[in-house]
């Protein structure tokens, strides 16, 4: 799922079906969600590609990844 979450935005640029009710001149918070399934497929398929484009060097498997996080654990007296 996707989500755009605006803060402070104001009331008079909403589209007037919603801005319907609200005081003029005030500031809203603007939340756009999607659960379209084709997103999520486009974001993995981008992630995908970062995951191929990455380096062999750079690959780590996520038992590398979880002895890395328990040393540095280690290593601060977690």
């Amino acid at each position: 799922m996707n989500r755009i979450v605006k803060s402070g935005y104001p009331v008079e640029k909403l589209p007037e079906d919603l801005r319907a009710g609200l005081p003029a001149g005030v500031k809203v918070q603007v939340t756009v969600e999607t659960d379209s399934p084709a997103v999520a497929t486009d974001e993995a398929s981008r992630l995908d590609e970062v995951f191929k484009r990455t380096p062999d060097r750079l690959r780590r498997s996520s038992a590398d990844l979880a002895n890395l996080l328990d040393h540095d654990r280690d290593a601060w007296g977690g």
